[in-house]
């Protein structure tokens, strides 16, 4: 994934396209390693992609406001970043973990009927939402659309899992 994710950005210079691409192939990676639905496959991967980039977009905003955005990919700036969210979404995992907060669900439960088509849309949307986003470069924009994103997928799990149990 990280060979596809340069090639998409360095070599074929569609950098906008990259996270979207990223994106589905998690979809795909968790559907067929995994063994979980489509559709909750889509929410895992948009979940822990959009979540993972508003954290980095507010860390950039607070520690990096400086700093060219556009040099970061090849930077020390860049590498900086990009330790410093691991270390915040590694920390905010383990605490997740250590009180055994997330979703317990037995996802073969949870295939949906008339609902996926409404998924499977907001899913498109959300990529396609991203990738323009992305394309415009307006950090602000960016973390506005994936911090609503994360809300309403996890609105969306947390409604579908309470109506289960």
């Amino acid at each position: 994934m990280n060979l596809q994710s340069y090639l998409m950005r360095e070599e074929a210079s569609m950098a906008a396209l990259a996270p979207a691409l990223s994106t589905i192939l998690f979809i795909l990676l968790i559907t067929t390693v995994v063994k979980v639905p489509v559709m909750w496959s889509s929410i895992i991967a948009i979940l822990g992609t959009f979540s993972y980039t508003v954290v980095q977009t507010i860390i950039l905003f607070v520690f990096f406001q400086g700093v060219d955005t556009s040099t970061l990919a090849t930077s020390v700036e860049g590498s900086a970043l990009q330790a410093v969210t691991s270390i915040v979404a590694l920390g905010v995992t383990y605490f997740l973990l250590k009180f055994k907060i997330g979703f317990t669900a037995d996802f073969e439960k949870f295939r949906f009927k008339w609902e996926h088509i409404g998924v499977v849309a907001f899913v498109v949307f959300s990529l396609l939402a991203s990738t323009l986003m992305f394309y415009i470069n307006n950090m602000f924009l960016v973390i506005v659309h994936m911090a609503l994103a994360v809300g309403m997928i996890l609105y969306y799990a947390i409604r579908k899992e309470r109506e289960e149990y």
